[in-house]
């Protein structure tokens, strides 16, 4: 399914963008695909290789910061959470620095997490280069979460005498565990108008230097998104 949904989303997307891309005009504004403006909503809907589709209402506590409401369905489960995103810097009026992280509970329904369900957090940092067309974009990430795995621990009888190494029953116990990876993002922005927006990205997750298995999250360690996205200002 998701070699599927990977071959997919490349042919659609480049289709798409490269007929958007021939057909735009010069003085299309850029659209802000993190940040609807001030008091606005933004609505996005997306697909890919490492999700099947993710739903996201954002919306614009200021010019430069913004919290979304997501759910998404995986091959390995389900996700819920929030997602804030805040312009850090704004070097030039084509260029700036963003941060954003989702904080996510993931209910898994395969062998993720040790089949336990898991706080999921992904913050990443972005320079985004824009202008009046198309809209390209780079950073790193860290992708980390934490779980309670459920560990069966021996009981036997109290006391020192010969009973005492024999184990009657087990005991069950949760063990807090995580881990950290680091991501690798690129990705590509296009206004279609004023308010609507189609965005491609490309996330390489890795440990340390090394590609992540290739059965990360149920899927490839290689992710392509992507998302179209409607403000309602």
């Amino acid at each position: 399914n998701s070699r599927f949904r990977m071959k997919l989303t490349i042919m659609v997307a480049v289709g798409f963008l490269s007929h958007i891309s021939s057909s735009q005009p010069a003085d299309t504004p850029k659209i802000q695909d993190l940040f609807p403006d001030r008091h606005g909503w933004m609505l996005s809907v997306s697909t890919g290789t490492l999700h099947k589709a993710t739903g996201e209402v954002t919306y614009g506590v200021s010019d430069g910061l913004a919290i979304g409401f997501v759910a998404a369905t995986l091959d390995a489960g389900a996700v819920y959470g929030i997602r804030a995103a805040a312009r850090l810097i704004q070097i030039s009026k084509r260029i700036q620095i963003n941060f954003s992280t989702p904080f996510l509970y993931f209910r898994s329904k395969e062998n993720v997490f040790g089949g336990e369900d898991a706080l999921f957090f992904w913050p990443c940092l972005m320079a985004e280069f824009g202008g009046t067309g198309s809209t390209l974009y780079a950073g790193v990430g860290v992708v980390s979460a934490v779980w309670f795995l459920r560990v069966k621990e021996p009981m036997s009888l109290p006391g020192s005498g010969p009973l005492s190494s024999i184990t009657f029953a087990y005991r069950e116990t949760h063990v807090p565990t995580g881990y950290f990876r680091n991501t690798l993002h690129t990705g590509m922005a296009l206004p279609l108008n004023e308010n609507t927006g189609v965005r491609m990205e490309a996330v390489l997750v890795l440990s340390g230097l090394e590609l992540e298995s290739q059965n990360w999250l149920g899927g490839s360690p290689f992710i392509l998104t992507l998302t179209l996205s409607q403000t309602m200002n």
